[in-house]
């Protein structure tokens, strides 16, 4: 949990960087140690052949995919430690008033595993570049493996968030290597020219990759289809919030006019979803 002067230091690093490194943020041994060892028994589980519209980089590293829909330790890491605080500044919306203030009213975008080879060119995950305060996505980096110059860290360009262009997308003589410790968090602004370095030695660098939007905005999931009974029986109300239960859009003007909509709207059961 983070103090109030360096939850103040993290969002100005945001501000006028484009990125924070938290570090230290979660104990490994405590808290991300069987974490990664869920992450790395689930990859093992995967089946390749299953995936379908893989990059050419992605075929090469490591994945986990949707995070959220695997285990509830996943979603638990970003809603009860207070790290989703560093990007209410930017993506949460004041007047959404279906929700209490104190809660983020933002959505989960996408939420993966990764650990990479292939380098990554510069790139931007805002879709569209713009120069205002707020960005249409903001990810999160969760370190569980650690990362530097040899099993391909993360490369950004700092004040690149506010460049209202798209990358060059060469990673030559650009950048700041952002090495990192297991627990470690980076926080960025999507923005922000940011990629990777190729993996040049046989360690993995696992890192949880959460990426948030404003409750408006499209996720890259669907969250009646891709969750469990089981999950969704076990998560608190914000969780299901920030997995988009609360702005689905209505069928028509008979069920509702606006996508918006509070905790005492929420459906007892995933199968009430389905079947509405």
């Amino acid at each position: 949990m983070l103090s109030d002067a360096e939850l103040e230091k993290a969002v100005k690093n945001v501000e006028y960087l484009g990125y924070a490194v938290l570090p230290k943020f979660f104990d490994f041994d405590k808290v991300l140690k069987p974490v990664l060892a869920r992450t790395e028994e689930l990859n093992t589980k995967l089946d390749p052949q299953s995936l379908k519209n893989l990059a050419p980089n992605q075929q090469l590293d490591k994945y986990v995919y949707h995070l959220h829909f695997k285990d509830l330790t996943y979603l638990s890491l970003l809603t009860d430690h207070g790290l989703l605080k560093v990007l209410r500044p930017f993506i949460q919306d004041p007047y959404y008033s279906q929700l209490p203030a104190d809660d983020e009213n933002f959505l989960l975008a996408y939420y993966n595993a990764r650990s990479s080879v292939a380098p990554l060119a510069l790139h931007i995950d805002n879709y569209v570049p713009s120069s205002g305060y707020h960005p249409n996505s903001m990810q999160v980096v969760i370190s569980l493996s650690g990362q530097d110059r040899e099993n391909g860290a993360t490369l950004v360009v700092p004040g690149s968030h506010r460049m209202q262009r798209y990358p060059d997308r060469e990673l030559d003589g650009l950048g700041e290597v952002l090495c990192c410790d297991p627990g470690d968090v980076i926080v960025w602004d999507s923005r922000l020219w940011h990629g990777a370095l190729k993996n040049q030695s046989s360690r993995d660098r696992w890192s949880l990759v959460a990426t948030f939007r404003p409750w408006w905005a499209k996720q890259n999931f669907d969250p009646v289809r891709g969750l469990s009974e089981e999950l969704f029986e076990q998560m608190t109300d914000q969780q299901k919030a920030l997995l988009g239960f609360l702005s689905l859009p209505p069928k028509d003007e008979s069920e509702r006019i606006s996508p918006k909509q509070g905790y005492d709207q929420l459906l007892p059961t995933l199968a009430h979803y389905k079947n509405r």
